[in-house]
């Protein structure tokens, strides 16, 4: 797991106050695994299970990149009197450009960490070539294909 200060932070003079998270787990991809992502992270099952597809079985890990200090602000609200109702909870994940745009730059900074260093180019590590499905229509690699693979995966 490592902390980071985002460019935009940096201008801010908030270095010292890392706002970006990127995880590494050391997870294959499994039969299972995009229900199980999906269920735990929100994500469509169908659409990460067709984007994951080439991955199955083969030697792979995950790393996850997430807002130290999202500036949004979701809610929680009873659905109704009856206390056994689950309540509606709305994040309202990127629902401002100052998080996506952290977002995208630390996605290029956890393929950076990997395409890279020494440590990741000893066992070829590289992010995959697959493009995410619904991202088709911008170029790959570019803020604008970042910018849909977060809002897609989010």
């Amino acid at each position: 797991m490592g902390f980071f200060s985002s460019s935009l932070a940096k201008a801010r003079n908030e270095s010292k106050w890392p706002d970006t998270q990127i995880i590494l787990a050391g997870v294959s991809i499994g039969e299972n695994f995009a229900a199980d992502f999906a269920r735990g992270f929100g994500p469509d099952k169908d659409i990460l299970k067709t984007y994951y597809a080439h991955a199955v079985g083969k030697d792979s890990f995950l790393q996850i990149v997430s807002l130290g200090r999202p500036k949004a602000r979701g809610f929680i609200k009873l659905r109704s009197r009856d206390y056994k109702a689950p309540a509606i909870i709305d994040p309202s994940y990127l629902d401002n450009d100052h998080d996506i745009k952290i977002l995208i730059e630390g996605v290029k900074k956890a393929v950076e960490i990997v395409e890279e260093t020494k440590t990741f180019k000893k066992i070829n590590g590289r992010f995959t070539d697959e493009i995410f499905p619904g991202c088709e229509h911008t170029v790959f690699r570019s803020d604008a294909y970042w910018e849909c693979y977060v809002s897609l995966t989010c």
